[in-house]
């Protein structure tokens, strides 16, 4: 195993480190929330592979220790600040955006459960989940930046839990 890294090949994994982690952001970004609200055996695929062609393209065809270490410490540096950053209206923006309402007293709001890019049976099958069985049982519905669906029964949802919900008021 080498355990040499010059400046020069230290620069480039840093670099193709901070390339591959905006390019990522940029395609979950453009897959939506779907693709990290439900982890199925076709995402972990998915991400096995991902994970497999960015190790493959920051250490290059011939990675040394030092190397990956230093992929390592780039990619943990990345991603500490991005959430860090979450919370700012402009970062929230490029990285898809904060809470979503997406269901308020019983009805869905299909036009808000599209621009999260997820389907009602999505939505449906977060429902069932919660163990509830009517529509006419939720208060509010929240697409969370995670990809999550939380739910609340009505009555339970407050100015100050639904501070920063999209389409909340």
């Amino acid at each position: 195993m080498d355990y040499t890294l010059n400046w020069e090949e230290a620069a480039a994994v840093v670099l193709t480190a901070t390339g591959m982690y905006v390019a990522v952001l940029a395609l979950i970004r453009l897959a939506g929330r779907r693709l990290v609200a439900a982890v199925s055996a076709y995402d972990l695929a998915l991400g096995l592979c991902l994970g497999s062609i960015m190790g493959r393209a920051i250490l290059g065809y011939t990675p040394s220790l030092p190397a990956g270490v230093l992929g390592l410490a780039t990619l943990f540096v990345l991603h500490t600040g991005t959430r860090q950053l979450l919370g700012s209206p402009r970062v929230d923006l490029l990285l898809g955006g904060g809470p979503v309402l997406v269901m308020k007293d019983g009805q869905v709001l299909s036009d808000a459960l599209r621009s999260a890019q997820l389907s009602e049976d999505d939505l449906r099958a977060a429902l069932r989940r919660a163990g509830i069985g009517s529509y006419a049982d939720v208060g509010v519905a929240i697409v969370e930046r995670t990809g999550t669906i939380s739910i609340l029964r009505p009555g339970q949802a407050t100015a100050d839990v639904l501070t920063g919900v999209d389409g909340w008021r």
